[in-house]
């Protein structure tokens, strides 16, 4: 019946199903969204029809999948190039999957990624092996089957019982064979001889479900509604069957990483002989690749982005252990160089990692992304800017959490427009940082109507500046424009005060940090969060960073943050549906994604917009972002 019904509706076009995505998305428009939902309902229908081994009314599956096919479309965004059926796929597979735990058990099922795994492909797993007999696993399957999903063998003898058996017994179930009243309706009353009763009922309740567990090889959970009443249950059902010396206590925590990010995790154990000791984690530990520019001209920076870095590996690990996922750092040296960040790559690549947060420098990145986009390995970077790794093609696999040049360049010359200059000089690195910066000022400063006094390129390896600041000195300009790192950049500096220039000074992100010694007055941007109250996870970050001298202000820290936070997040995802590979994971993750810098959300080609920039001004050896300046407001004054 329902199949006949379903194909009542048409199959769409891709033309016609990208119209009516853009009327929903751009106009909310209710009948487009339906229309979607309908002419995916076979999809829904076919995907219920692989669960039906559970036991439970495919109608129910059905549904389900419709839930979480209408979660698909409300997210769905056409201009991305995939089809609404491969978006819309994992959100009905999830929803189908939920109920499925859900009703199976009143104990959930799957408490880690690895259990829900063994839950959905056990069964599978055995017709390969022909083991269809409703006992036990022969040893040599259950060995098979451990190692192939990567559980310990006692898991998969424990599911095994538990899927042969049915899901759990309910106080939900009737009373009689006419389907009158549930064992829950005994639950409560308030006259003390009925109550008397109820308890006493329910107690029978327990008594029946313990002893089917028991014949079954099942465990039971019994939960104790009526506290006070704890004891009259423990004589019947404790002493009766023995009491136990128990094995122990586990040792739990709650941890707040803000009110969304709340853990629940065991870490120690306590028993009578032993005393506290750690627990064994026996989930999956997988490796995360990060690329720090040790050695090179800005690696004054690189113990910054390893605190950042750590702070989020601490917070992955804490949000992992219940669900028995675990990320171990491979860290490697870029040198912000591009031949150095290649070997480092290959590096990462050889130990094993499946995703890789880095680099930063934009000419590291380029050189590692050649490695790691071939072996399919996605990279998300927290400080390369360059305008060009905004080519997909050239750039596959590759994510940023900072905007590109071509947008910073607008923002420094409506910031030096501002300050009341219009005869700079332009002194910039030409490697591919400085020359993206570059010429992105370069274009929106001569797009305004204005002239640069003169432009100037050297090389990140230069250490005199003799004649660069000459030539800004008898050209007579007004101010300077610093596209440089740390260690070049104070040198310039040093030799403008050296030379007697007394203009105004400007920089991009490549110094905006309190620790670079920028003169009184000095003015640079770097990216912002923007203007508004910053997130929970941004507090929990700088009250974290805050604490260590390298990360407290530090230059591009909130980013490495957000790059590892995202990245394992979307391992998270990927854990539960393998079938979908881990660059689309984290292009789906990165979709308004909360993160310490403010909102993340990946455009096809993996940039972000951005949400503005910071513009501050260094004053007594410290950087204060007393402005803002955003693409649609401009430059505006932050509030105190």
């Amino acid at each position: 019946m329902f199949e006949n019904e379903i194909k009542k509706f048409p199959v769409l076009t891709q033309e016609q199903e990208y119209m009516l995505a853009k009327r929903y998305e751009e106009h909310d428009d209710t009948e487009a969204a339906a229309q979607l939902v309908t002419s995916h309902l076979r999809l829904v229908s076919k995907i219920a029809m692989g669960y039906r081994g559970y036991g439970l009314p495919v109608s129910d599956l059905i549904s389900e999948g419709n839930v979480g096919l209408m979660q698909g479309v409300k997210k769905f965004e056409a201009d991305r190039g995939f089809r609404l059926a491969t978006y819309a796929m994992w959100w009905i597979k999830a929803s189908i999957q939920e109920y499925i735990l859900r009703s199976w058990s009143l104990v959930k099922m799957g408490t880690t990624a690895a259990q829900k795994k063994l839950f959905f492909n056990l069964r599978r797993m055995k017709k390969n092996l022909d083991a269809y007999e409703d006992t036990d696993l022969h040893p040599d399957d259950v060995a098979k089957i451990a190692t192939d999903l990567g559980v310990p063998e006692q898991e998969v003898v424990n599911m095994n019982r538990r899927m042969l058996m049915g899901g759990d017994g309910s106080l939900n179930v009737p009373m009689r064979e006419d389907g009158e009243g549930q064992w829950q309706d005994w639950l409560a009353d308030t006259d003390p001889l009925t109550g008397f009763l109820n308890r006493r009922a329910l107690i029978v309740a327990g008594q029946q479900l313990i002893a089917s567990a028991v014949a079954e090889k099942r465990n039971v959970a019994l939960f104790l509604l009526d506290l006070d009443h704890f004891k009259t249950v423990n004589d019947i059902h404790g002493h009766a069957a023995g009491d136990v010396a128990g094995a122990g206590y586990d040792i739990c925590r709650f941890d707040a990483l803000s009110s969304t990010d709340v853990f629940f995790s065991c870490r120690a154990y306590w028993t009578r002989d032993g005393g506290v000791a750690a627990s064994e984690f026996t989930g999956v530990t997988v490796k995360v690749g990060f690329l720090n520019p040790m050695t090179g001209p800005i690696a004054v920076y690189a113990p910054g982005f390893g605190v950042a870095a750590n702070i989020a590996l601490g917070m992955m690990n804490i949000a992992g252990w219940g669900s028995g996922l675990q990320f171990e750092m491979v860290m490697a040296d870029s040198g912000c160089d591009g031949t150095a960040a290649t070997t480092a790559a290959q590096t990462l690549a050889d130990a094993g990692v499946i995703g890789v947060v880095g680099a930063a420098c934009s000419g590291a990145t380029m050189g590692a992304n050649a490695i790691l986009s071939a072996a399919g390995i996605p990279m998300i970077s927290y400080a390369s800017t360059n305008p060009g790794l905004s080519d997909a093609t050239a750039y596959p696999h590759f994510f940023r959490v900072v905007p590109s040049d071509a947008i910073q360049g607008p923002a420094l010359a409506d910031v030096v427009t501002a300050g009341g200059h219009s005869n700079i000089a332009l002194l910039h690195m030409t490697n591919d940082y400085g020359s993206g910066l570059a010429d992105s000022f370069d274009a929106a400063w001569t797009d305004a109507g204005n002239t640069l006094c003169t432009k100037i390129g050297y090389a990140d390896t230069d250490t005199d500046f003799t004649s660069q600041v000459q030539s800004v000195v008898d050209g007579g300009c007004d101010s300077v424009m610093l596209i440089s790192y740390a260690a070049d950049g104070a040198a310039i500096v040093e030799e403008l005060s050296a030379q007697g220039f007394a203009g105004a000074i400007y920089g991009g992100d490549g110094v905006a940090d309190s620790a670079f010694p920028g003169p009184d007055g000095m003015v640079a941007t770097r990216p912002s969060a923007g203007s508004g109250t910053p997130s929970e996870r941004a507090l929990a970050f700088t009250g974290l960073c805050a604490g260590v001298a390298e990360c407290d202000g530090g230059i591009y820290t909130g980013e490495t943050f957000d790059a590892f936070i995202v990245m394992g997040y979307s391992i998270f995802a990927q854990a539960g549906t393998p079938e979908i590979p881990l660059t689309s994971m984290v292009q789906a993750v990165g979709q308004g994604f909360v993160g310490a810098t403010g909102d993340i959300t990946f455009m096809a080609n993996g940039d972000v917009p951005g949400s503005g920039y910071c513009v501050g001004t260094f004053d007594a050896g410290a950087f204060t972002c007393g402005q803002y300046w955003s693409p649609t407001g401009g430059l505006e004054t932050v509030s105190a």
